[in-house]
């Protein structure tokens, strides 16, 4: 019997080594087709986070645009506001100058009446030069602004 049990262990060897050669082969195969899978996912997932970051950087450049549109009308509104107001301010200080003026004016109206009429003196004629100086100042920076 010793033999038949010798023979019976071998036969079982031999099949347990084939059936372990086909697992390791299949095993092999399993492992080859898990990497091929894994590499096929990768690319897919890549070509999808791509895909994605393209189309999140459209959806950003049409937000930048928006909002640059947005701002831009903002600004010239804005714009359009601070110079209404900086028309109307120098209107008002137009107009005050020219009431300002007109009062200097008619004092100056008086005092050259008074020279022409050669009643004056040296202290009051170099007070009308002070008042023409100052005047001269004032009509410079009010040409200057309107440019």
């Amino acid at each position: 019997m010793d033999a038949e049990l010798k023979e019976l262990i071998e036969s079982n060897q031999a099949e347990n080594r084939k059936q372990f050669g086909e697992l390791r082969t299949e095993m092999r195969t399993l492992n080859e087709d898990m990497r091929t899978l894994n590499e096929e996912t990768r690319e897919v997932l890549r070509s999808e986070m791509w895909s994605m970051a393209d189309a999140l950087r459209g959806e950003l450049r049409t937000v930048n645009e928006e909002t640059r549109d947005v701002l831009r009308g903002e600004m010239r509104i804005l714009a359009d506001d601070l110079r209404g107001e900086f028309r109307r301010e120098l209107k008002t200080a137009t107009g005050e100058m020219r009431r300002h003026f007109d009062i200097v004016a008619e004092g100056l109206r008086g005092d050259m009446k008074l020279i022409g009429e050669g009643r004056f003196d040296a202290a009051r004629v170099g007070h009308l030069e002070e008042k023409v100086d100052g005047i001269d100042v004032r009509v410079t920076r009010l040409e200057k602004k309107r440019r």
